[in-house]
């Protein structure tokens, strides 16, 4: 692990190089081509490139900022797409080989994207219609985590493709959309920062569905502070930003924790991780309470996963029972178990998240946001992955109870894999929680470590 020249440390080392005149967006869009033109046929980020326009829009981006014209923070900054969201001229293939239609016109995030003058790259891999925790894909090829290009590594799904590239530094910012993890799960399987927004903040109009009643678009980086402004051109409150440090001081609040029964079968040391987390945290002068669960994991399992399927399936179940058709092993039965899911079972499950939403914040009432551990293993071999048992057991709680959540990187196992530490907080207290992931990150450097073996930031 090692840190990356300084000039190019952050984004925030780059917002200030593109003011100062020290680089301008066209020669850092260039970077960025060579790194995936180097790097992604070994990790199969990128599923499309768009070389020309984004030179073409850098072009354009740096004759406005010499004319004094700047369009946000994130003016000039290249971002990579998940391949569900709609570019007006470009396939969404949704990871499958069955989706080549040209999209008509641009998702409401690609307006705002290009509004605030972020310039789109291409497009990531994603798991087949967003089915998936792991990153599998068996049709269109499952991206490689860069922390071990020896073997491969789950790189976490389903937004698989929008976190190697920004781990591997072929990218400053993705964006990802998230149902039940797939934010949060690659994020911490590839040290990243990976931001789970609350329903209904960010338009997902253009963006393929999975479940409409669980989905949220989302966003990473390496560290929570650009996301702060990507949220706020996302979520279209550019204009009433201000700036959030200050009014969310962590010594002034109370987070809440699992109980050590809650913990069980997570890998030991992503538990020491966690641990240590919180350590760090009481050492900022918050207050930590122990959580009392008002309803089990599996019973959040059986009620998200319910919902999810009955929806994914209404989108995909007749592909999924044509047996001729592309689908991959590991989506295929799901779907085909949502087509069998009755009225009443769906009703009933939707019964059961209005009561659990009450249940869990009557249980967190006094408290400001909740950690848990992200996932419950560090990445691991692709063919030892168990599709019936999803990395997600803290993460569908977030979508489940319209809560927001990000995950931000907290250590490394004896092997120098990636482990993660999950912040999860009430229904619209995004900002909240960026803040405080930012200010948590500055008091530790997790998020700082790159794999050394993918000469970082060297084109």
């Amino acid at each position: 692990m090692i840190a990356p020249p300084p000039s190019y440390k952050n984004i925030s080392d780059l917002q200030s190089a593109l003011i100062k005149g020290a680089i301008t967006s066209e020669a850092l869009v260039s970077h960025y081509l060579k790194r995936i033109n180097k790097l992604n046929p070994k990790l199969n980020a990128f599923i499309q490139v768009y070389a020309d326009d984004a030179l073409a829009a850098a072009k354009e981006l740096d004759l406005k900022r010499k004319n004094g014209i700047v369009l946000s923070p994130l003016h000039g900054i290249p971002i990579a797409i998940k391949d569900l969201v709609d570019i007006k001229g470009r396939v969404t293939t949704l990871g499958s080989p069955l989706y080549k239609e040209v999209a008509h016109q641009s998702a409401d995030i690609i307006y705002l994207l290009e509004k605030a003058g972020l310039i789109i790259i291409g497009k990531t891999h994603t798991v087949q219609f967003a089915l998936g925790a792991w990153g599998n894909n068996e049709h269109m090829d499952t991206p490689k985590n860069p922390w071990d290009l020896l073997r491969h590594l789950t790189p976490g799904g389903s937004s698989s493709g929008s976190a190697v590239a920004v781990s591997a530094g072929l990218v400053p910012l993705s964006i990802g959309t998230d149902t039940g993890g797939s934010i949060r799960i690659p994020a911490a399987l590839c040290s990243i920062t990976g931001m789970k927004t609350s329903i209904k903040r960010i338009s997902t109009r253009g963006i393929a569905p999975l479940s409409k009643s669980l989905d949220t678009v989302g966003m990473f980086a390496k560290d929570a502070a650009p996301l702060i402004d990507l949220f706020q051109i996302l979520s279209d409150t550019v204009q009433n930003h201000k700036s959030q440090d200050n009014q969310f001081p962590i010594n002034q609040m109370r987070f809440g924790r699992l109980h050590v029964d809650e913990l069980r079968g997570v890998h030991p040391e992503i538990l020491d991780a966690y641990e240590n987390s919180i350590d760090l945290i009481k050492g900022l002068g918050a207050e930590i309470e122990t959580i009392k669960m008002p309803f089990t994991f599996e019973s959040v399992a059986k009620v998200s996963s319910t919902i999810m399927l009955t929806e994914a399936a209404k989108e995909y179940g007749q592909i999924a029972l044509d047996s001729t058709k592309e689908v991959d092993s590991s989506v295929r039965p799901r779907l085909i178990t949502g087509t069998q899911i009755t009225e009443t079972d769906y009703v009933n499950a939707l019964s059961n998240q209005a009561s659990m939403k009450l249940e869990f914040e009557r249980a967190i009432t006094n408290l400001d946001a909740v950690l848990t551990p992200c996932s419950l293993t560090p990445p691991i071999p692709i063919d030892e992955v168990n599709h019936d048992r999803p990395p997600v057991r803290y993460t569908r709680l977030v979508n489940l109870l319209d809560m927001c959540g990000i995950s931000i990187p907290n250590g490394f196992d004896k092997e120098g894999l990636p482990l993660g530490l999950q912040i999860a907080g009430r229904t619209d207290e995004d900002e909240k929680i960026l803040v405080i992931a930012k200010n948590i990150q500055l008091k530790s450097n997790f998020h700082t470590n790159y794999p050394e073996h993918l000469d970082f930031y060297s084109a």
